[in-house]
């Protein structure tokens, strides 16, 4: 009767951290647990995170980015970081703090096929440590940033310009000021490789007085383009879109950026200009000061 209780007692320790680990097992893991054995590979939907080279880059770059970019691309992140808790929660209730062979040993209960497995469950783990960096990150630099200030003195140039390689066209727009002179020369080129305008270029060049210079400043600083970060892109992967560029230098600064497949901040002031500047060739003469 003694040994039976004590057999019994023996068996009961033994099986209790299994029952304990069963009991921290949702319904939910589970069903995560199956998704994570049905895939080949995790998709990461974050451009930024895609992989770590690219968040050492932006983590480099960071200064790079406007404040309303770095806002949104941390939302983006925190999605990413969010939609890997699950596999996370479930790989560390399966392996717990083993490491090298016993973690490999534990996972083999669940998985099949570790070569896939492993493929996901690195992805998971190196999104769950990348996505936090990233954020660190752009919290710092959005909390230590100075405020962006208009530059001084008079506009020199004002230079932008769009194209994409893959639909053949480039457009662009170039204001600059004579030296030692109040006007100045506006030039707008077009260039179409494709489609029915194929080689319909065009490369014009007007003289505009001091007053076109001044009112270009005036826009750019009413409407806060100095702003503008100096590198945009996507948040998540696109190819085959359009890139652009900006320069703008007056006598004391200058204000610089480009971007592929997403627009600046104040984008609409820059769409402003550029088509009061366009504007000017349709008068088919110098613009004089009122």
């Amino acid at each position: 009767m003694k040994q039976t209780i004590f057999l019994l007692a023996m068996s009961m320790m033994f099986a209790w951290p299994v029952f304990a680990k069963k009991k921290k097992w949702t319904e939910e893991m589970n069903q995560t647990l199956k998704e994570m054995q049905d895939m080949h590979y995790w998709q990461c939907l974050s451009f930024w995170l895609g992989d770590h080279n690219r968040v050492e880059s932006y983590v480099k770059n960071v200064s790079r980015y406007s404040i309303t970019s770095l806002k949104a691309t941390r939302e983006r992140v925190v999605e990413e970081q969010n939609r890997v808790q699950a596999p996370k929660k479930v790989i560390d209730a399966i392996c717990g703090k083993n490491k090298g062979e016993k973690r490999l040993a534990a996972l083999a209960e669940y998985f099949t096929d570790m070569e896939r497995a492993n493929r996901v469950i690195d992805e998971v783990e190196r999104i769950y440590k990348d996505s936090q960096t990233l954020i660190d990150a752009i919290d710092y630099e959005v909390e230590h940033r100075e405020p962006a200030v208009m530059p001084e003195g008079r506009l020199l140039s004002f230079s932008t310009s769009a194209g994409n390689g893959f639909a053949g066209w480039r457009r662009g727009l170039t204001l600059k000021r004579d030296e030692n002179s109040e006007s100045g020369t506006l030039t707008l080129k077009e260039e179409r490789r494709r489609g029915p305008r194929a080689g319909a270029n065009t490369d014009t060049t007007i003289v505009v007085a001091d007053s076109v210079f001044q009112r270009v400043r005036d826009m750019v600083e009413s409407g806060k383009l100095y702003e503008i970060g100096k590198d945009y892109y996507p948040d998540f992967d696109i190819t085959d879109a359009s890139s652009w560029s900006l320069s703008i230098y007056f006598e004391k600064g200058d204000i610089s950026s480009s971007g592929y497949a997403a627009g600046p901040d104040h984008s609409d002031v820059l769409t402003e200009i550029e088509r009061y500047l366009a504007g000017m060739f349709k008068k088919g003469n110098e613009e004089t000061d009122n």
